[in-house]
This record gives structure tokens, C-alpha cells and sequence, in this order.
């Protein structure tokens, strides 16, 4: 607040993993940058290729929606957006 700045109040709360998803995120346009990035976590993986895994798992979640790839959530709103006047 001394530099000027608003507290931030999170309006919605995005669950990965959840057992009953209700939105999904189209990835497929990222999903080469999501694989490169996370090919920087050297230390984490070591000489392991996650890039067959990632895939993978982004096919088989955008099925549901048919989506080429996907991220699924379960979004969880805490404030309800105002209508635009």
C-alpha cells in the first residue's frame, strides 16, 4: 500500500487434478513452449525427456472436450463478477 499499490482480491480459484474437472484450457498452442520450459528444470530431471509424457497427458484430458490438447480444472469462484453497466 505504500507504493501505491491495491490489494489484490483472487476472484477465482483454478484446481489442477481435480476428480471432476468443469473447464478446460485448449494447450495445443502452447503445449511445445509448456514442454520446452519445463526441459529448463534441469535439476529436476535430470537426462529425463518428459516431452512423450506431457503430450500424453494433454491428449487424453482435451478427449473429453475434443480438444487436441488440454488442461482440465475445477474452478472454484470466491467473488461473483458484477455486471457490466
Amino acid at each position: 500500500m505504500d507504493e501505491g499499490y491495491e490489494p489484490h482480491n483472487v476472484k477465482k480459484l483454478y484446481l489442477h487434478g481435480a476428480e471432476k474437472p468443469d473447464v478446460w484450457v485448449d494447450t495445443s498452442g502452447t503445449l511445445d513452449l509448456k514442454i520446452a520450459a519445463l526441459k529448463k528444470h534441469a535439476s529436476q530431471l535430470g537426462n529425463w525427456d518428459p516431452t512423450d509424457m506431457m503430450r500424453e497427458w494433454a491428449t487424453d484430458t482435451g478427449k473429453e472436450p475434443s480438444l487436441a490438447a488440454a488442461e482440465a480444472f475445477k474452478v472454484m469462484t470466491l467473488v461473483e463478477d458484477k455486471p457490466e453497466s
